[in-house]
Order: C-alpha cells, then structure tokens, then sequence
C-alpha cells in the first residue's frame, strides 16, 4: 500500500481537471446507488459521521 500525504497530493493532483472530469461524468449519466452513513466512535469526542456517496460509469 503507498500511502499519498497532503503535500504531494497536492503536487500530483490536477484539481481543474478532476472538477471537469467529474462534471462531465454527472452530465452524461451514472450509476448512484443508495447513499448511506455510518456512525463512528471518536475516543474523548462526538461520534463522527462517515458519509459514502458513490457513483461511477458503468464499464468504465
């Protein structure tokens, strides 16, 4: 597993390009299925709350 720290995601990311990319890929359509959230335990805190929003073109 490689592990990408902030810093160099920065670096490597084009964040323009993702924007388009996933503009486009929501105007020609995809695949959402249910939305859903998870409840997580932070030691000393609130729970925290994960949110999964997935979507994708099918055979992409």
């Amino acid at each position: 597993m490689q592990i990408i720290g902030a810093d160099a995601l920065d670096d490597l990311l084009d964040y323009p390009a993702l924007i388009e990319s996933l503009r486009e890929m929501f105007r020609l359509g995809c695949e959402m299925p249910t939305r859903h959230h998870h409840t997580v335990e932070v030691p000393g805190a609130a729970g925290g709350t994960l949110l999964i929003m997935p979507a994708w073109q099918a055979g992409a």
